[in-house]
């Protein structure tokens, strides 16, 4: 056997086991050659492809066209050719990655053109699916504002996904990053912080998240949350840290300005707290001044003309000795008597004398002796008097409101003792505690009537900034906790 018939059947054996299509073209675009595999794509036998063109073996239109030209290209440049493209076929297009490779006879002129088509159908079609999810995923990210990023630690080289770039305001085109590019990029604020972090990371191998500012290149700042962690070699060494950044500066704005706008209605609340406060104060005085005023028309004027009327009846009183007028005379003396000391305890009440000569502790004290002489009810007061720090208008408001809870406990209690606490000022606040064990009541609902009394109390109460607190249950006593700030 000759060399070259000992080629040519190694050719064929080697090409008739080759799944890749192998075709053979003479100078006239004609099939000298196909392999078993170029005959199953064109679903044809030898004897209808061997002398055709790939036109007449039926191959439609542009393609046959399309191949003619590269035949007869690689014909006369005498170069290989690699091309790829879609072939049709009774199972739909199949794709091809295609070498046209020159062949030449002894005289070194081209005789014929062999070619290799392997079919990357398959391929074809993962690359396409990459590239779709790749794009998806770009699109996800650019939704989100979220990238990924990479950092090799060796050459401190970083790799960024489209989204990143737009997030840092840097082109693609400018080339691969390195860590200080980057850096150059965070709000100088901020800078240190992200170096000394994933430098951290990069040594311990322990993740980080991080917030932090970027500038562009416009000076516009944004805002970026960063989550990393580092990959490691065999040895446990970190060798790239990995992660994703996201834009956060619609959300921190969005903080901002909620921020902002939760100071402007605190300080509008401070405003009208201190108006209220204000305002609560010039009523607390004008209710003072004209208790005071009553305090003295009672003690000035009409008990001065009860005890001259006293006086005077009196005289007539003895002149008239034991007649029946003198009876009814002394029956009108005895309820003159009795006027008189009842506008003493309401004078005394209205403004009691001890709560501006000693404080608040000892006027509790005298009524507290006042309610036991009226009353026969007896109220325990306990704890230290309140610091001088406390100012006039809250000694008469705490008085004023600790007079009508006790007159609400003789009235309803349904017992016959109750206590008084002073509590040491607390956060620059005082509290008094009126309580007793008597049959108590329902406190919610006791809210939501609003008696006057109690609602009176905690109007006052809170318009100095402080509460009135209630609690208790049926058979079970009432505990009145009054809170007041000491300015």
């Amino acid at each position: 056997m000759s060399k070259s018939a000992w080629t040519e059947e190694n050719f064929r054996t080697l090409a008739e086991n080759c799944p890749d299509v192998i075709d053979r073209f003479d100078r006239n675009s004609r099939h000298i050659y196909v392999n078993a595999a170029g005959l199953r794509q064109l679903s044809l036998p030898a004897d209808k492809v061997i002398g055709r063109t790939i036109r007449e073996t039926g191959v439609a239109e542009p393609f046959c066209e399309l191949w003619e030209e590269r035949v007869f290209h690689v014909l006369k440049t005498a170069k290989p050719l690699e091309v790829s493209d879609a072939f049709p076929g009774p199972n739909g297009l199949t794709y091809f990655n295609s070498l046209c490779v020159p062949e030449f006879d002894n005289a070194g002129e081209v005789r014929s053109v062999l070619v290799i088509s392997r079919d990357i159908t398959e391929h074809k079609k993962r690359e396409d699916a990459l590239r779709r999810s790749e794009a998806d995923l770009a699109e996800a990210q650019r939704m989100a504002k979220l990238g990924n990023w990479s950092r090799d630690l060796a050459t401190n080289r970083i790799r960024w996904t489209h989204e990143l770039f737009r997030m840092f305001g840097v082109a693609e085109e400018n080339g691969p990053l390195s860590f200080d590019l980057l850096l150059e990029r965070v709000h100088p604020d901020d800078r240190e912080r992200v170096a000394q972090t994933t430098k951290t990371t990069a040594t311990t191998g322990k993740p980080f998240e991080i917030e932090f500012r970027t500038l562009t290149q416009s000076g516009e700042i944004r805002y970026l949350r960063a989550l990393g962690y580092a990959r490691k070699n065999k040895d446990h060494v970190a060798v790239e840290l990995f992660g994703t950044a996201q834009d956060i500066s619609e959300s921190k704005r969005a903080e901002e300005a909620l921020r902002k706008l939760n100071e402007d209605l605190e300080n509008r609340v401070r405003q009208r707290t201190a108006k209220l406060r204000e305002l609560a104060l010039e009523l607390t005085q004008a209710e003072q001044k004209e208790r005071k005023r009553i305090s003295e028309v009672l003690h000035e004027d009409i008990q001065q003309q009860l005890v001259a009327l006293r006086f005077r009846l009196e005289q007539i009183r003895q002149r008239e000795g034991a007649s029946q007028t003198g009876a009814e005379l002394d029956w009108v003396l005895e309820n003159l008597r009795n006027t008189s000391v009842q506008l003493r305890h309401l004078t005394a009440r209205l403004r009691p004398p001890a709560l501006y000569d000693c404080g608040l502790k000892p006027a509790i004290l005298w009524l507290a002796t006042d309610i036991e002489a009226r009353f026969g009810f007896t109220v325990e007061v306990e704890g230290d008097d309140l610091p001088e720090i406390v100012s006039e208008e809250i000694n008469e408001f705490a008085f004023s409101a600790v007079s009508e809870l006790l007159l609400n406990v003789v009235k309803h209690s349904g017992t016959k003792c109750a206590r008084v606490v002073f509590s040491p000022p607390k956060d620059r606040a005082i509290t008094l505690t009126v309580s007793d064990e008597g049959s108590g009541f329902d406190c919610a609902s006791a809210a939501k009537k609003n008696t006057f009394g109690l609602f009176s109390i905690r109007e006052r109460a809170q318009t100095l900034g402080g509460h009135l607190e209630l609690t208790g249950e049926p058979g079970k006593g009432t505990r009145a906790a009054l809170t007041i700030p000491v300015k």
